[in-house]
């Protein structure tokens, strides 16, 4: 469930440097592959060991996350300090664990004060609210502002009791240094953001939308149901919130406004330059003031902008492009809304794909250089198989792959909801059930390689029926530096008219025995076929013999043979050994 991570020129111990791929799993296990080529993992931790599993998901009555729930928030990862933090859930004996992990990004180590056990507390009317470690899950992604983790909690279905909880972890000690609770008088206001994760701007202040729970902030008390909200890092105490007018039945009808997580906008021209965005399964986009998030209003909501009508359910994150924000909802296309000062400019979209999006694929991802050639990237469900798609952001009606189309070399595995492609370095990492696939340009040919070919001997004589004649002794030579795997010689002669009624059969043999056959008929080209590999620096000589079923006044001297080429196939690519001169 979480998306794979990223780190450029990792120095592993032991090993060269690495481009890195981060994979963390439900079975609380953390990997790190090269990011660029097959292979074992470079290290992996497991946070299982005897009478230490994942929790089973059927202890928590819930069909969300199957079979065993383990680390499903996607990691942080710090880079100046080269630590990966990550949340795994394990019971233990009976008992039921939450840990914030740091991992060293180089070896996996455990860091200096990791782990630390998840149990934060909250005030309410009532009393102490304790951390439930059965009912909480960790799904949104973690957050890194400054010197500050911080992770949040929603639950299992809507299995009571639990609340949504943000929790901010030093992140050197590792010691809890503030505490978030939605609905501290009241019950649900999960954060789940369907992995989408907690946004941070400029300054630090942190962002959040909230589920279904009780909503009384309108009337000066502290739940937040339903809501976006704004806090301080320090503290995580409310500094604003928006909650739509008709949260009462978003509630009711189990329409999260948190199935989706806020995206802020980089800065727009306009009264409003701080903007962020979102949706959730009511089917609305929002589009907030960030500096007047619009609190609450019965008859009607105080923000930027709204559009009913145009997207489905989200569950996911919209992304911003060049003016531009890109939604997937559920059972419907991707669609584009354009900004004009610092607004919605139109009710409709202003593009749409040709595709629907099953289910709850929801969060795309888009590439370019610089402004110029866009791709949209989207993980879809079809049948219960991942599909990778690439859309033209310009023109989302332009589909430029998927992974369909060429199953059996670029089928992702089964879908698992909610993913999020990760796109660096000219590759996408597709996370799926039991598998991370690596998308990427296919390679080009690659140039000619570094060898030689030449006539050592010849002979010279017409080629008769029933008559084998030599033509002459050709010596390879390989001067690369890996094996060569040779295919294939063709062979060229200057006079093609002589094989207007030639029928010929051409053997070319090595002297360690390696025959080259072919039958060619009225042609001045041919190739001779089979399989041998020649190792860097090794010289093999061939022995050219060519039958005639008619006489022709063909010579089969080295004046007569103007090429010869051998193909090899390295790797998969095809490559050229070398020629010989016309002579």
């Amino acid at each position: 469930y979480a998306e794979p991570l990223y780190v450029a020129n990792v120095k592993i111990p032991n090993h060269r440097t690495h481009n890195v791929v981060y994979i963390a799993t439900e079975n609380d296990s953390v990997y790190a592959f090269d990011a660029d080529r097959g292979g074992p993992p470079l290290w992996q931790t497991s946070f299982l060991s005897p009478g230490v599993t994942p929790i089973p998901a059927a202890d928590t009555g819930c069909g969300q996350i199957v079979p065993i729930i383990g680390i499903t928030a996607t990691p942080v990862i710090d880079p100046a300090s080269g630590t990966i933090y990550v949340v795994a859930q394990t019971k233990e004996t009976g008992s039921y664990v939450h840990r914030l992990h740091a991992l060293d990004i180089t070896t996996g180590s455990e860091r200096p004060n990791s782990p630390v056990v998840i149990s934060p507390t909250a005030q309410g009317s009532s009393g102490t609210i304790t951390f439930d470690t059965l009912r909480q899950k960790e799904r949104a992604a973690l957050l890194l502002v400054g010197n500050t983790v911080y992770l949040a909690a929603s639950s299992h279905c809507d299995i009571e009791p639990y609340h949504g909880w943000l929790v901010g972890y030093d992140k050197s000690s590792l010691n809890q240094t503030a505490v978030f609770n939605t609905t501290p008088d009241g019950s649900e206001g999960a954060i789940w953001m369907s992995d989408g994760g907690s946004s941070a701007d400029a300054e630090g202040k942190i962002y959040v939308s909230t589920g279904n729970g009780t909503f009384d902030a309108d009337t000066g008390g502290p739940d937040y149901g339903d809501s976006f909200v704004k806090l301080d890092p320090s503290t995580l105490g409310v500094l604003d919130f928006f909650t739509p007018f008709n949260q009462a039945m978003l509630s009711d009808g189990d329409l999260d406004l948190g199935s989706g997580a806020l995206m802020l906008l980089p800065d727009q021209p306009g009264p409003n330059p701080h903007l962020a965005v979102s949706a959730g399964k009511g089917a609305t986009l929002y589009l907030v003031n960030r500096d007047n998030l619009g609190k609450f209003n019965s008859t009607a909501d105080q923000i930027v902008g709204e559009i009913s009508g145009q997207i489905g359910p989200l569950f996911g994150t919209p992304v911003y492009f060049n003016g531009r924000i890109y939604i997937i909802s559920s059972s419907q296309p991707a669609v584009a809304f354009d900004l004009a000062n610092g607004s919605f400019a139109s009710d409709a979209p202003s593009m749409a794909s040709s595709i629907d999006f099953t289910g709850e694929s929801g969060t795309p991802v888009i590439s370019a250089n610089g402004t110029a050639n866009p791709i949209l990237w989207a993980i879809d469900s079809v049948g219960g198989t991942a599909v990778l798609r690439a859309f033209d952001a310009n023109n989302l009606a332009t589909e430029l792959y998927d992974s369909q189309q060429n199953p059996t070399r670029d089928l992702a595995g089964n879908y698992v909801k909610f993913t999020v492609p990760t796109v660096i370095n000219g590759k996408v990492y597709v996370g799926a059930d039991s598998q991370v696939s690596v998308y990427g340009l296919l390679a080009e040919p690659s140039p000619p390689r570094s060898a030689q070919v030449t006539v050592i001997e010849s002979a010279n004589s017409k080629i008769r029926p029933n008559h084998t004649i030599n033509g002459g002794v050709f010596q390879l030579t390989n001067t690369a530096t890996s094996p060569e795997a040779l295919t294939s010689v063709t062979i060229g002669f200057s006079s093609p008219s002589l094989f207007s009624s030639a029928h010929l059969v051409a053997k070319l043999n090595s002297a360690q025995g390696d025959g080259f056959v072919t039958e060619v008929s009225a042609t001045s080209i041919f190739t001779l076929t089979k399989s041998l590999v020649v190792s860097p620096k090794r010289v093999v000589r061939f022995h050219l013999q060519l039958t005639g079923a008619e006489e022709t006044g063909l010579s089969a001297s080295s004046q007569s043979v103007v090429a010869v080429s051998a193909g090899a196939n390295v790797s998969g690519l095809p490559a050229t050994l070398g020629q010989v001169a016309p002579n």
